[in-house]
Parts: structure tokens; sequence; C-alpha cells
């Protein structure tokens, strides 16, 4: 009995040890805290936006309009206390059955969970403390939650929380939530929109509805539970608000939003972790504001009744303008996928080149018939004119002969929305499943003025807080996605499409890379696009509606889009001079054998073909040695040899391919032509044989070859060959008849 004793006392001596080590602890740490009364009202928290120059384009600033408890709805206030603290008008400050709940299910979980706090914490942490999860920060909101109460009742804790807390895209406090998201004011919100700010607060980005209906409506049946339960509402009220549907406000639903709403929505989305934690922020961007207004100002003088959108990044992938009708929609591309997804795999791999020529005609591959626009066919075309003119054969071609996988990898790589269900024919035509929003399009396009390099695109690039610290800055991370080589190759094919191909309405002296693309059928078009760049910007334009309601067959990408396109492009580079592409690095540029081109080869021209029978191509210069041929205009001897016999010297040669050849024999100084292969027929043989019987004994011969090449009134030269020399001893008779 004593042993046991003894030990029990041993364990009350450890509890009671750490106890006090507890208590100890937290008169250490929360010892010099005190309560502001100040900082428990926001007055006003400001964002400055500066611009790509670094100059102030924009300012959110607001106070926080003080709202009293008796200007509220008491259903709001009692939504609150029902689910964030339903002890609310019972504890001093803390919940003890809630903490010690927490407690110990955090615990059970290795974690901080659970906070178990009061409204009285939460207002604490909000304005004295940071959001950091650790122990000090919660003896302190405890101790301070706990002054809280002593200096303030019930009803005026409550009003400075309903008044600072935050609901979510830059709204502190009741007043300016009820604006925001419902165009009402506090007085005269109904039991549903009550418990849909009381949902919200929990997880802003969350439980919004704008950003996730499904869970807002879920949580905000949770808070009409516990007001049921706490006797705040009754069974009908609470049965009907289950059922009823909650609008919200239309200004939020308002169809324009240019680069300043994304712009707040991405600021929203960086401090939505940390909402209470800085009172001012400054925002550097890449905003362009003569660009956004030559956007806007151009946008509908085409009297085009469409919505539309307009684009705008720079090389580094930060929006320097941005406006839309409708905002970022996924859609489906049409022919503007094809680069990325098709012919900048296909070079990557070494599937084509771009002058491989290929059969533009009707196709069936497995099933599927694919047909160009207006069922014209060219024939056998290069990969650089099929792009140019957007032939929906060849892409399909290409397509399927480079690897339907291979190709979605790559376009996934680039940021398109692509998948697994995409793995069919039809998707070369920008027929995926999902589609791509025209920022994400226009920055799979910038990968081209990247080295081939993708990055994710942005709207800011550097938040700084009012005590200067970095709160935010963009990301520089990079993955390679294609080669410096192809990346080369399809600005150089892209400016094709400018020149000579459906984006003609580009064309002017603004060096300009771009693709067209349409989407619709015989009733109408859908979707129209032309996404162009130059070295330091990529703009992107699609014209449709949002309900996907026809326009007419003229609205196609090489049409409006593109003409809009030209009109900003022509504006923005006036009085300046407009950046041409830098000189190729891990590209080439040229010249193959025209006839050997015609013929199916792709051979390199050498130095002496005259250039109306070459044609100029873009190639990797790792391609090279790959094409080049013995085969080519330079004429040459490949082989020769001498002999003599009875009748007289016999010489013996080839030569390459459409060469003929001057022969010459030397003798006593003096040169003299014995043979022309050009009038002979003997010149298509595999060998060319020619026998020299004016000749006389003892004498020595120097013979040599000239081989040349006729084109038509050019005559080109090869180098001289010099057979050895041969002296005739008694092998010839003096007379041709005594043999």
């Amino acid at each position: 009995m004593k042993k046991w004793l003894k030990i029990l006392i041993f364990i009350f001596a450890l509890n009671l040890l750490a106890v006090s080590g507890v208590f100890i602890t937290y008169f250490a740490v929360t010892a010099t805290a005190r309560l502001y009364p100040d900082k428990l009202l926001s007055s006003e928290r400001a964002v400055e936006y500066y611009d790509k120059d670094g100059k102030l384009f924009g300012v959110s600033s607001k106070g926080v309009e003080i709202v009293k408890t008796e200007d509220v709805n008491p259903y709001t206030l009692n939504a609150f206390v029902a689910i964030e603290d339903k002890r609310f008008y019972e504890h001093d400050g803390v919940d003890v059955r809630a903490f010690f709940r927490a407690f110990f299910n955090n615990l059970k979980s290795f974690s901080f969970k659970e906070g178990g706090s009061t409204i009285s914490q939460q207002l604490i942490k909000n304005t004295h403390l940071t959001n950091e999860k650790t122990l000090k920060r919660k003896m302190l909101e405890i101790k301070l939650a706990k002054e809280l109460e002593k200096k303030y009742s019930k009803d005026e804790i409550l009003e400075k929380y309903i008044n600072t807390i935050y609901f979510g895209n830059g709204c502190y406090g009741i007043s300016d939530a009820c604006e925001f998201y419902f165009d009402k004011s506090p007085k005269d919100l109904s039991v549903n929109e009550s418990a849909i700010l009381a949902a919200i607060v929990r997880s802003p980005s969350v439980y919004s509805q704008k950003n996730n209906e499904e869970k807002c409506f879920e949580r905000k049946n949770l808070v009409l539970k516990a007001m049921l339960e706490q006797k705040y509402i009754t069974r009908d009220q609470y049965d009907a608000a289950i059922i009823e549907k909650v609008n919200l406000n239309v200004k939020y639903e308002i169809k324009g939003k240019n680069f300043k709403y994304y712009l707040s929505q991405e600021v929203e989305n960086i401090i939505k972790n940390y909402p209470y934690s800085h009172k001012k922020l400054k925002v550097y961007t890449s905003f362009d504001p003569k660009l956004q207004e030559i956007i806007e100002n151009n946008l509908f003088s085409d009297g085009i009744s469409c919505d539309k959108t307009v684009a705008a990044l720079d090389k580094d992938g930060l929006v320097l303008a941005y406006f839309s009708t409708v905002g970022e929609m996924e859609r489906r591309l049409g022919s503007v996928i094809k680069p990325v997804l098709i012919y900048a795999p296909a070079i990557e791999t070494g599937s084509v080149y771009a002058c491989t020529k290929i059969k533009d005609e009707q196709t069936s591959i497995d099933g599927y018939t694919v047909t160009n626009f207006s069922d014209k066919y060219y024939g056998d075309v290069s990969v650089r004119f099929s792009l140019a003119k957007s032939l929906n054969s060849c892409a399909v071609k290409i397509f399927n002969g480079t690897g339907i996988k291979r190709c979605l990898d790559y376009a996934e790589k680039c940021g398109l929305n692509v998948s697994d269900e995409d793995a069919n024919l039809s998707s070369a035509l920008g027929n995926t499943l999902q589609g791509s929003t025209l920022l994400s399009t226009a920055n799979a396009y910038r990968t081209f003025i990247n080295e081939g390099n993708y990055g994710k695109y942005c709207f800011i690039n550097l938040i700084i807080d009012e005590n200067g610290k970095t709160v935010y800055k963009k990301s520089d991370v990079k993955s390679k996605v294609f080669s410096n080589a192809t990346a080369e190759i399809m600005n150089d094919m892209l400016e094709s499409v400018v020149k000579e191909g459906t984006a003609k309405a580009l064309y002017s002296d603004i060096p300009l890379c771009a693709k067209t693309g349409t989407v619709g059928n015989e009733n109408g078009n859908t979707d129209a696009y032309t996404m162009s760049y130059n070295p330091e910007i990529v703009l992107g334009v699609w014209y449709g509606n949002d309900d996907s309601a026809y326009m007419p067959n003229s609205v196609t990408g090489g049409n409006a889009p593109c003409k809009l396109s030209a009109r900003i492009w022509k504006e923005y580079y006036s009085g300046k001079t407009a950046p041409d592409f830098k000189a190729n690095t891990d590209s080439i540029k040229v010249f193959i054998d025209k006839e050997e081109y015609e013929n199916g080869r792709i051979v390199l021209a050498d130095e002496n073909t005259p250039r109306r029978y070459t044609v100029k191509e873009i190639f990797k210069k790792t391609d090279l040695d790959k094409l080049r041929s013995t085969e080519n205009y330079s004429p040459r001897v490949k082989s020769k040899s001498i002999s003599s016999d009875k009748t007289g010297i016999i010489l013996r040669l080839c030569l390459t391919k459409y060469a003929d050849a001057l022969i010459y024999r030397e003798s006593n100084g003096k040169k003299t032509l014995i043979f022309d292969t050009y009038n002979n027929a003997i010149k298509n043989s595999a060998e060319i044989v020619v026998k020299d019987s004016d000749i006389e004994n003892g004498k020595t011969y120097q013979y040599s070859v000239i081989p040349y090449r006729r084109l038509n009134d050019d005559i080109i030269y090869g180098e001289e060959v010099f057979f050895k020399k041969l002296k005739v001893e008694k092998q010839v008779p003096d007379f041709w008849w005594d043999i």
C-alpha cells in the first residue's frame, strides 16, 4: 500500500511540476504583452500598384466603415456566434472546453490542425499577432483575449470583430462584404446571406461563393444547422433557407474585366493565407498603360458584335495589358494550337524539316477523314507552306507521323490544357476536350521567344510590405521544352504565316510571327483567334461569345482578330523602332539543291550552284551533315585511269551526276582538246572510255580532264585533273594497216 501511495505521490508531483512549468512559461512569455485599443479596428488598408516603369498607376485604399451592432441584422450576428463561438456569451475570452478539445485532437494528429479560438481570441490574433501556429502565439492570444474581455462588453467585442474580419476579395469588415457580395447594407441581409458571410470567414479562398459555390453552400448549411440547434432560427426558417437561391452582387458579375481586375485577384490569391499581416503593400508589375489604352480604344472599333479578349505578355511572362468582355474562359483553339501541338514537336523530334514535302490532299487515317478549308488542296507542298496556309490535311499527317501522344506531351509542357482523352487525330485541329484560356495559349507561344523554355505567366513581379520586406517575388523557374534551334525554326516558319499565309493582314514593316485559328462549321464560327509576337511581346486576340453562339462565317482568325492585332501593333510601335529577331545561334539558313528537291530529296547545294537552282531554307546546324551529298552541282572527276594497247591510249573516268568533261592531250608543250563528252552519248554511261589513237611512237603524253556542267546559259567548271604521263614505246606501229 505504501508503495502505491509513493507512486501516486510521484505522479502527482510530476503533473504539478508540469503544470507549474506551463504557468511559469505562460507568465514569462506574456509578461510584456499589452492590449492596444487603437489596433482593434483596422482603420485603413492600402495597396499601391506600380507599372513597368516603376510609376504608380493605381491605389486601392479604403477606410473600414465602422458599423454598430444595432445596425446589423441580428441573424447576421447570431450566425457568427453560432458557427465561430457558440459559448461566446458565457466564457471570459477563452472557451476552456473548446481549447482542451482542440489540444487533445492536435496531440492525436501531431499538428496544430484545430485552434479552439473564441471570437475574442480571433480578434486579438487578427489585430495584434501573426498567423504562426506556435505555443507562444497561443499564450499571447489567451492573455490578450482575457484583457479584452475585462475592458469591453460582449457587444463591443462582437462589433469590433465584424468590423475587422476578412471576407476575401479585399473586403475587410461587414459593411464592405455586404456591398461586394450582395449589394446590401448589413441590416438588410437575409438569414441565408448572413449564413454565407459567416461561412466565408473560415477560409475566404475556399468558401467564397464565387470561388467554389458547392463548398460555400455546404458550409452555409452547416452554419444554418448550428443556428437552428442554438435556437437562433426556427425550423421553418431553416427549411426555407436551405432551399433558397442566393445571388451574388451584380457588381461582381460585370462582364468587362481588364488588367486591374485580374491584378487584384492575383494579389488576393497571394495574401489569402495572411490577410491581416499587412496594412500597406507595394505591388510591382509590368503593366503597360500605353498598350492597355491602345487595346481598349481599338477593341470595339470594327463594329463586330461579339465578345472579345485581348492579352499581351512580355518575354518574361508578365502580363503587360489585358481586357476581356467575358473574362478568362477555356475555349477550343482551332488551328492556333498547331504550332505548339504539331509543328514544333515534329521539328524537335526530327520528323520533318521546314522544307519537307508533304502531299496536301483529302486524307483518311484509321477512319478519320480530314478536309481543308473550302476543300482546296495544293498537292505536294512544304511543311512551311502547310503551316502558312493552315492546311488541315498536312497537319493531321504530321501529327500522326510524329506520334499523337508525343505531341500531346509537348503541348502539356507548354501549359495547354490537354489530356489522355485528347489522344485522337481531331486534336490536331484544336478540338481538344477542355480547350485553353487565351492567356495560357499566349504563354505557350512565349516559349518560342525564350529559346524553347516554358515558364508560368503572372500579373505581378514583386510585392513589398510597409516595412520593405518582400512578400512575394515572381518565380523564374523555367523548364526546357524545345531546343533553341527548334524555337528559331518555328519563329522563321511563323514569319511566313505573316508574309504569305493566313495572317497577311499583319504584314508591315514590323517584324512579326503569327498564327490564326477558327472554330466553327457551315452554320457559323464560334471562335476566331490571332496569336502574334515579336522578340519582346506576345499578343493574343480572341473573338467569340461566352454562350458559344455563332458569329458570321466572315469572322475568321485571319480577318477581324488579325486586323485588330495589326492596329494594336502599328499604334504601339508608332514613332519607335520595332525589334527584329536576333541572328540564329543553333539554326542556320542554307541553300539546298532545287533540282534534287523537286525530285524529292533534300540535299545541300554547293558553292558553285547558281542561286536560281537553289532553295533557301532553315535547318538545325546539327542536321547539316545528314544533308551533304557527293552528287551535287559542282562537277568533278570521281575516278580515273590510263592504259594503252596496240591501237592507242585508253582513258577511263567516272564523273559526278550531270557532269560532262573536256579531255586534253599535251605533248611537246602543245595542249589539244581531243574530246568533249557533251556531244557524245557515252557521257550517260557509268564509266566514260576514250581512246586516243592519234599518237606517235616514242613520244610522251600528258592527259587532263576538266569536268563541267551546263545549266541553261551557265557553264560551271570543276577542277582540272591530270592523268599520269605515258610514253609510247614500240607498242603502236607506224602504219595502221600493219596491224
